[in-house]
């Protein structure tokens, strides 16, 4: 089970992920940027195998006909994933959508509804090819033609076409027009999540006659306020164009006609082959490998929890992007110790003068400072402190501005913050904010302590996962005579070469139960290398790490003297800046790491593990200043030649060797303290080894 290759593959192992714009969870991680696809208009007729939906059948939540705002409901001939569930239905709405959600009493008119987020004034979870201000004509709306709303389905996709619909503009009878939506049955067996189009026929503009085709939005959206505009397209994917605005943040209405830049063109989105496991929060399986198409599919936790659910959580600490957090993907699997739930908080838009300035309650304009900062990786967030005085916060000298948001670049629509949610619970619908009104607006985060948690559960020192630790007692209460660890130390950096040091990571005590640690240096890392006996089957160090950023766990009992990685680093500086670090889930202060930067080089000799069991191989690496010859030798307190490792001629920099506790004779050598010296006629360098059985 210890496997060395394991320990080292996890330095290694480049895993495929997501681009970060990806990895923001809901439906903008779900479908990709959408593109143009080329395929002519086909026009709907009632008859066999297209359904008519009369203007009788849209209906309000109370059944009332509405044929301005009104739904009808409609069960799919099969599952269609969309923002994470299995759909078996959907509700179309006169106003040119289609929502998966049950409908609001609330109107849903406006086209910016698309691009906002509160779930009790806004549909969510929609699927938008023209929603606007529509209104479904019939023969008892004189001088109006009549409109049509038709379905047509088969095993592999549904059709679904407002066709002549009054659109826009209800008072102007010649503003109509036709338009579709797409969904496709997944071809990929691994999900249920297809891909959606929008097509766009005609509209009866000819003669003069008005249509108001601008005004309406295009675009999918979530459960959460997260959408992609589907006027944000790739106009030619092929020659690698990219999109002609952003779609995941643009609030573009749309203009001429058609939206897709002809009959002939469809706006698609093409679905990621998502796979969703809704059966265990915190079961460990972060590379979904239990599901139903993977490799480990109706076996016991003991089989698809593995060492790549480490590798993947670690990965993710390091690179900074972040597991797919929707329920039942990567992040709510990996979340083991029932910590990481968190949900999105709707934008709070201030109030605004006739001039577009901030005023308070009595309409003073208001002074204020802006920072955009980023939270996790997942969601851009705008904060602003606002004061009432041009003095500020430094008030009398504080020299405040009254400027619009745009001319201070500040981002007031569609601007979101998360709201964590810290209780942990067996079950994650437990102890919910009362704002938060539907289970897929939950979100779920892992860190580097899941990851040492599942590395706890593979070494048979837990017995399941979740871990929900506050429930159980793990191993009872033990009284040490050390002080337990809670932040990392750095020992003394050794000078490598030139601006190269090697840095130990140490404990700042006792942990007789593992740790988990991640920080950030503000200089490139080179290299991490874990430091650990080979012999030692009761212990597994796992380090991963990715430009300045650095995560280590450790199961098993690690002592406070004991550097458990080396940390390889090339800088001019005098001093290292330690920040974000946590320690066994919990944060600490920064720290610095003074370089001796008037040390000069000299030939050492570093020597690990040591003390080393006889029989098995100790590293000697030797740093040398020029290239030479040179004599490795082993000598016993006494000053006798034991074993010459290696006699000729070595390049300068660092020269690795392995010594096994075996001398000239191929006889073991005796417990005890032994002398490591290279020499040559110019200079001598030696270190001690020791010696165990």
């Amino acid at each position: 089970m210890k496997s060395n290759f394991l320990k080292i593959a996890s330095l290694l192992l480049v895993l495929t992920v997501m681009p970060s714009y990806y990895a923001t969870a809901g439906i903008d991680s779900e479908f990709e940027t959408p593109i143009i696809s080329q395929e002519n208009y086909t026009t709907l007729t009632p008859g066999f195998g297209v359904t008519q939906v009369t203007g009788a059948q849209f209906t309000d939540n109370f059944n009332n006909v509405n044929r301005d705002d009104g739904y009808y409901k409609y069960t799919l001939p099969f599952p269609f994933t969309f923002n994470g569930i299995d759909r078996t239905e959907l509700w179309i709405c006169v106003n040119g959508f289609i929502t998966f959600n049950q409908p609001l009493n609330l109107p849903q008119a406006d086209p910016m509804n698309l691009f906002n987020n509160q779930v009790n004034s806004f549909q969510n979870n929609v699927v938008a090819p023209f929603w606007g201000d529509h209104y479904y004509r019939t023969v008892a709306d004189v001088g109006y033609k009549v409109s049509n709303v038709l379905i047509k389905a088969d095993n592999n996709r549904i059709v679904i076409e407002w066709k002549d619909i009054n659109m826009n503009d209800k008072t102007e009878p010649s503003s109509i027009g036709s338009f579709q939506v797409i969904l496709y049955k997944s071809t990929n067996i691994n999900t249920r999540q297809g891909d959606i189009e929008f097509a766009y026929g005609l509209v009866n503009g000819s003669g003069g006659a008005i249509v108001k085709t601008d005004g309406a939005s295009i675009g999918i959206k979530g459960e959460s306020g997260e959408y992609i505009n589907g006027l944000c397209y790739d106009n030619d994917p092929l020659d690698n164009i990219f999109p002609n605005c952003d779609p995941f943040g643009v609030q573009t209405l749309s203009n001429i006609w058609q939206p897709s830049g002809g009959t002939n063109f469809k706006i698609k989105f093409s679905a990621f082959p998502i796979t969703t496991l809704l059966d265990s929060w915190g079961d460990g399986d972060t590379d979904l490998s239990h599901g139903e198409f993977g490799m480990h599919f109706g076996m016991a936790q003991n089989r698809f929890v593995t060492f790549n659910d480490v590798r993947k959580i670690m990965r993710s600490v390091v690179t900074g992007i972040p597991m797919d957090s929707v329920r039942g993907r990567e992040a709510y699997h990996a979340d083991v110790d029932h910590d990481g739930r968190f949900y999105s908080i709707d934008t709070v838009v201030w109030k605004t003068n006739a001039q577009g300035y901030f005023v308070n309650d009595a309409g003073v304009p208001l002074y204020y400072d802006s920072d955009t900062v980023k939270v996790q990786g997942y969601i851009q967030s705008v904060s602003h402190t606002f004061y009432n005085t041009s003095g500020g916060k430094n008030d009398p000298g504080y020299p405040g501005n009254v400027v619009t948001p745009q001319a201070a670049g500040i981002v007031l629509v569609n601007t979101k913050t998360r709201g964590d949610i810290p209780q942990r619970s067996k079950y994650f619908q437990q102890d919910l904010p009362n704002r938060v009104t539907s289970l897929n607006q939950v979100h779920f985060q892992c860190d580097e302590h899941d990851a040492y948690w599942i590395i706890d559960y593979l070494s048979v020192h837990i017995p399941s996962l979740p871990w929900l630790y506050e429930w159980k007692d793990k191993k009872g209460k033990l009284v040490y005579k050390e002080n337990l660890a809670d932040n990392i130390s750095f020992g003394e950096p050794m000078k490598q070469g030139n601006n190269k040091y090697k840095i130990p990571v140490y404990s700042n005590g006792i942990a007789p139960e593992g740790f988990s640690t991640v920080f950030n240096f503000d200089v490139k890392i080179n290299q991490v290398e874990i430091n650990l006996d080979n012999n030692d089957s009761e212990k597994d160090i796992f380090a991963d790490f990715h430009n300045n950023r650095t995560a280590i766990i450790g199961s098993g009992n690690f002592a406070k003297d004991e550097a458990y990685a080396y940390i390889y680093v090339e800088t001019e500086n005098d001093v290292i800046n330690v920040s974000g670090t946590k320690y066994n889930d919990v944060k600490t202060n920064n720290m610095t790491i003074t370089l001796n930067k008037n040390e000069t080089l000299e030939n050492t000799i570093d020597v690990h593990p040591n003390p080393v069991t006889t029989g098995e191989n100790a590293k000697i690496r030797v740093n040398l200043d020029a290239t030479n010859f040179y004599n490795l030798e082993v000598y016993d307190v006494y000053g006798n030649l034991v074993s010459t490792i290696f006699a000729g001629e070595l390049n300068s920099g660092i020269n690795e060797f392995n010594w096994n506790g075996i001398d000239n004779t191929g006889k073991a050598c005796a417990t005890g303290t032994y002398i490591i010296r290279i020499s040559n006629s110019e200079f001598n360098a030696v270190s001690k080894i020791i010696l165990s059985k």
